[in-house]
């Protein structure tokens, strides 16, 4: 079921293209039939991004670092931990999905929808930006400095993601331009910890300064 890219899959991503919030109301409404369920939809984006980074040899942090001057195969203990968190992101994400959910809980209150459908939300919301970024890494392979164009892909699905479930007024998108960044500082920030106290490696010898 995991490669199965039938009606079902297409429709899910029509429909979080066109709305969202939409997507998401009709699934916790029992809409199901139609859609791809989130996980395995927020599972296929995953199976597709490690399959277009064998294709293309392609490591993001490899590629961060050779745009930056530096050498990609120093072993420094941040090398290590960035490494080990590029090469199993499908472990790491779902800690996301969790932050996300439970900021979009804390800011908007009023919405209608418990902590888990807000859950399947933004995994939607993952499925789809992962899908789109991924589409675009032959351009990140060709020119690395594109890589940070995928950031503003991911931020800006979040974003529409966050602001097409709510009601519409300029408090909830500042709201939804604020959690989106800090969601994502308080993913990489944890993950960082999780992982260095793994490895053994020291967090002083994360904090990477110029």
């Amino acid at each position: 079921g995991l490669y199965n890219f039938d009606g079902p899959f297409l429709n899910t991503l029509r429909a979080f293209l066109r709305g969202p919030g939409a997507l998401t109301r009709s699934f916790v409404a029992g809409k199901r039939m139609a859609f791809t369920p989130p996980v395995r939809y927020f599972l296929l984006g995953i199976a597709y991004y490690y399959i277009m980074r064998w294709l293309l040899n392609w490591d993001p942090v490899d590629s961060a670092v050779s745009a930056s001057g530096g050498n990609p195969a120093s072993a420094t203990g941040a090398m290590r931990v960035n490494h080990w968190m590029s090469q199993n992101v499908n472990l790491l994400l779902p800690l996301l999905m969790v932050i996300l959910a439970s900021l979009d809980r804390a800011l908007f209150p009023r919405t209608a929808l418990s902590w888990v459908e807000r859950l399947v939300h933004y995994l939607f919301a993952s499925g789809t930006y992962l899908i789109l970024s991924t589409t675009l890494l032959p351009l990140a392979k060709l020119w690395p400095v594109f890589q940070l164009f995928n950031f503003l892909i991911i931020f800006g699905v979040i974003i529409y993601a966050t602001l097409s479930v709510h009601n519409r007024s300029a408090w909830n998108a500042i709201k939804a331009v604020v959690m989106t960044p800090a969601a994502f500082m308080v993913y990489i920030a944890l993950c960082t910890v999780l992982v260095a106290l793994m490895l053994g490696v020291p967090l002083k010898e994360v904090m990477v300064r110029r």
